[in-house]
Parts: structure tokens; C-alpha cells; sequence
């Protein structure tokens, strides 16, 4: 089952009874010193409820389409979103 991933600010993230229930978010990487252009995923999360169901890697590839999108380029910085870029070669157009 894909749930439905939503945009909130520097994030997307997936309801599930009415709360959050899976999150992703980035930052502009200027503020990180990555320079304009660049957004940092910092921080994946997928509840209990949520997990081996596919949806942290759904999010990891969610943002990638948004910086496809926006003609950014991606550094993943929480342990998981760069795990899942790294077995996943189509993600990779984007990485810094």
C-alpha cells in the first residue's frame, strides 16, 4: 500500500491517524556552506507502524524528484536517506 506523501516546509511526510507518521526533512544547503543550488536531507523518520513497508525509501525518492524538479542537487546527511541513495543508482544524478 503507497500512503500519500505530502509536502510540509523543508519536508515531506506521510499521515497515518491523523498524525505524522514518516518524515523527511532538508535544508537549504546555503546555510550549511554547500552554496545555493543544494539541499541537505537531515533527519528520515518512519513510526513503528510504518516500517519494512517502503515508505523511508518513498520519501528519500520523493525529494529527489522535487530536486530533479527544482534543478537542485542533493547531499544526504542523515545515515539513512545516503544508504538508500547509495543502493539505489537512479537516485544518484542528483548528489552533490
Amino acid at each position: 500500500m503507497m500512503s500519500e506523501i505530502l509536502q510540509g516546509a523543508n519536508e515531506f511526510y506521510v499521515e497515518h491517524d491523523g498524525e505524522k507518521a514518516a518524515t523527511i526533512e532538508f535544508e537549504p544547503g546555503s546555510e550549511g556552506g554547500e552554496g545555493p543550488g543544494v539541499i541537505m536531507i537531515t533527519h528520515t523518520f518512519v513510526s513503528e507502524e510504518l516500517r519494512g513497508e517502503g515508505v523511508g525509501v518513498d520519501l528519500v525518492k520523493q525529494v529527489v524528484q522535487y530536486a530533479r524538479d527544482n534543478e537542485l542537487k542533493v547531499v544526504p546527511m542523515c545515515s539513512f536517506a545516503s544508504s538508500v541513495m547509495d543502493k539505489h543508482t537512479e537516485l544518484q544524478d542528483v548528489l552533490v
